[in-house]
């Protein structure tokens, strides 16, 4: 079993502070490379380390052995652990590194401008040394077999999709209180080269997870590396499938049935209580008569030829710019991930209209419109959402819950196979800001808002690009319309668990203040 390298980045001098810093020399230019140093961001550099087996792997366990101490170390694969913020473990127990191409961990290290610049000393895969590569034989990973479950972890233990996974040590923060920020994009880390789908990056992904000290955590889940998806028509053994009734025209934001209660930790939902919630998938084929497809994000239907999600879900890697429309597909009416029932419609994008001022770093202006190639089949199981109407002020709904849905995580930490609905508040921003000012003064704007709990109540149910609906005052009941506010952006999860940190909130983006963008390309 021979680990191929694949080499891709290419060094730069960087300046920093108006002074020329000199390369930085990788240890191993054919496993690891320094990626170009961005003048706006001096006190850190970014590098990727790319590896493929001729074996399937089931887990990953990346070791990274600093020359120094570094202020952070962060990545879009897994969760980071170090107990010296030297030597740092990234593992995600749930991926499976499969035989071919090979998959690149993207990673970044935060440090003080005023010392000397750390540098990689040694990387190890699953325990075996790939850098530097030991010249005397070929460089070969151990197999990792793990039956862990998802939150569990060791102290040697150790996701690559929408945010990165950060180890911090930060003295402005509680040193007792461990917490991380995660985006709620679990969708792949695996960043797939053909198609530049924005998955590993957060603030990115684009996810970001911060810890105020090293400490040893159990492991993230990335729920879309843990099984492989198809177009297979498999249907449900659990139920039968009922056919859909064809409708010419329906209400925006109404239901066939009345919906559940609500519990706060999140519920399993029915087959068509949320008739406008979308599954959007990744064709990773590399072969145009082959499909191979990844759930990535979640989206709203808002009319028959529209889906509105985060801008982050369909942009290529550390740009606005949209990613191939002809890799993405759409499932309306969908359940179950696993399962392709017949209420389910497929749709290709035909057009990927990506906010103007959406920042890949900052992620300000998260919001994009996917134009279906073809417009869905309205129905019981697939319906569109109402857009806003009426106040637009975020503040006047600051104490009220709106529902969130999407395929996350139970109050145990175990993935959902079908779709779970929650209820959450809306919290001002100045309550949001107070909470933890060093990080959310870095993403709130006048366009998102917070969300969540500081409870005991999880709030990682929802998707990145799946949205929060509320009631339209005036209607309940059978009666009720549901009408879009938010879209999931950026969460945060408990770095010692698999669930959502109850003590932390999440940032929504705020549809209501793209009203006129919106109608401006749909109408």
């Amino acid at each position: 079993m021979l680990v191929r390298i694949i080499t891709l980045y290419s060094l730069v001098i960087s300046i920093v502070y108006g002074q020329v810093i000199s390369q930085l020399k990788s240890p191993c230019p054919e496993v690891f490379k320094y990626e170009q140093r961005s003048a706006e961001q001096p006190d850190r550099w970014f590098g990727v380390v790319t590896v493929g087996t001729d074996e399937d792997l089931e887990g990953v366990w990346l070791k990274i052995v600093m020359d120094r101490k570094v202020d952070l170390l962060g990545n879009w694969f897994a969760e980071a652990v170090s107990k010296d913020n030297i030597e740092f473990s990234i593992r995600n127990s749930q991926y499976k590194l499969e035989a071919g191409p090979p998959v690149l961990i993207r990673f970044f290290v935060k440090y003080n401008v005023a010392g000397v610049v750390p540098t990689v000393k040694k990387i190890l895969l699953n325990g075996k040394t790939i850098c530097p590569i030991p010249r005397s034989e070929p460089t070969k990973p151990v197999l990792h077999i793990t039956v862990e479950k998802p939150n569990t972890s060791s102290e040697t233990s150790e996701n690559y999709y929408n945010q990165p996974s950060h180890n911090y040590n930060d003295h402005s923060y509680n040193q007792n209180n461990e917490q991380s920020y995660n985006q709620n994009n679990q969708q792949s880390h695996n960043h797939n080269r053909e198609t530049d789908v924005d998955n590993d990056r957060f603030p990115n992904s684009q996810e970001v997870s911060l810890s105020s000290k090293a400490t040893t955590h159990r492991p993230m889940v990335t729920r879309t590396t843990d099984r492989p998806y198809s177009t297979s028509t498999q249907q449900s053994q659990n139920r039968p499938t009922p056919m859909p009734i064809p409708r010419r025209s329906a209400q925006c934001g109404t239901v066939l049935q009345r919906p559940t209660p609500l519990i706060s930790h999140g519920q399993e939902t029915t087959p068509g209580q949320w008739p406008w919630h979308v599954a959007l998938y990744l064709n990773l084929a590399r072969v145009a008569t082959v499909t191979e497809l990844k759930y990535t994000c979640g989206g709203t239907l808002i009319s028959a030829s529209h889906v509105i999600t985060a801008a982050h879900c369909v942009t290529k890697q550390k740009s606005s710019a949209p990613a191939r429309k002809e890799k993405l597909v759409i499932y309306l009416g969908k359940h179950n991930l696993e399962n392709f029932g017949s209420e389910m419609q497929i749709r290709q994008i035909d057009e990927i209209l990506v906010h103007p001022n959406f920042s890949s770093t900052t992620y300000y202006n998260d919001i994009a419109i996917l134009k279906l190639n073809s417009p869905a089949e309205i129905n019981d199981y697939v319906r569109p959402c109402c857009l806003w109407e009426g106040e637009t002020n975020i503040e006047r709904l600051v104490g009220q819950r709106g529902t969130v849905v999407g395929w996350g995580y139970n109050e145990s930490g175990e993935l959902s196979k079908n779709l779970m609905q929650t209820e959450l508040p809306i919290v001002s921003t100045a309550t949001c800001l107070f909470s933890n000012r060093n990080f959310f003064s870095q993403f709130m704007t006048n366009e998102n808002f917070c969300v969540g709990f500081r409870n005991d109540t999880a709030v990682c149910n929802g998707d990145s690009g799946g949205g929060m609906v509320f009631k339209r005052p005036g209607t309940s009941g059978e009666n009720t319309i549901w009408q879009l506010r938010g879209l999931v952006s950026l969460g945060v999860v408990k770095q010692t668990q698999t669930i959502c940190d109850p003590k932390q909130y999440s940032i929504f983006t705020d549809v209501a203040k793209y009203l006129s963008w919106i109608k401006d390309n749909i109408y």
